[in-house]
């Protein structure tokens, strides 16, 4: 049998994830202690549409965090417009190396051609704390409509824990459908998504052995002792 394991599976288990070793564990979901030792770091996610999970993602220099989407099923990382200002990696997009370009699907299944950019130095960090808030009208907003993002998103705080990723990765810069048909919501609610995002895939959360209870909202990240 072949095929993809979704969050409909992923729910019922906790889990623990090592590429490098090629192992796959599972325990009754709940079931795995908050305990950090041999290297194990606790991250507590926020908790997304879809039963997904959010971790804050930043690199040096960056204005502030973004919110990452945890998808374990993405075989590549990718950041919205916005949070590629954010974390300023426009920079590394206008030079000669950023015409690489990757394609993917945009706004009403549109094909989309992205460019490439080099992340480094790569930490994520819990973002439970982080909040909802609706954007005030302004220059670069959606006139007319309401629109959201997320906020607290640089507030630091006591005991936070973080993942340093070891391995620089190739991302990339792109409005895919993704990011507005999961976090855009109806005109009569909060309205369309309109902030800083993005999808982190393999190429990140592969680097380091990951627990990840989906029940609790919980992820670990094993560094190296």
């Amino acid at each position: 049998i072949h095929g993809m394991l979704g969050q409909g599976f992923l729910q019922q288990y906790d889990l623990e994830m090592d590429l490098s070793q090629g192992r796959l564990r599972a325990w009754l979901p709940g079931s795995l202690p908050p305990k950090q030792d041999n290297g194990w770091r606790l991250l507590e996610a926020l908790g997304m549409p879809g039963k997904l999970q959010g971790l804050l993602l930043s690199i040096p220099g960056c204005l502030e965090p973004v919110v990452g989407i945890v998808d374990s099923g993405a075989s590549h990382t990718v950041v919205n417009s916005k949070a590629a200002y954010v974390l300023g990696l426009y920079q590394s997009a206008n030079s000669p190396d950023g015409e690489r370009l990757v394609r993917g699907i945009g706004v009403d299944h549109s094909a989309l051609e992205m460019p490439l950019v080099r992340l480094a130095n790569a930490t994520l960090t819990g973002a439970r704390h982080v909040s909802i808030e609706p954007n005030r009208p302004g220059p670069g907003s959606l006139q007319g409509l309401r629109s959201w993002s997320f906020r607290n998103t640089g507030a630091a705080r006591h005991g936070d824990r973080l993942a340093q990723l070891p391995e620089p990765v190739d991302v990339a810069i792109g409005n895919i459908g993704f990011f507005e048909q999961l976090l855009s919501q109806p005109q009569d609610s909060i309205g369309k998504f309109d902030g800083p995002v993005a999808l982190l895939g393999q190429d990140l959360l592969a680097q380091l052995p990951m627990r990840y209870s989906a029940s609790k909202g919980w992820i670990w990240f094993r560094q190296p002792l």
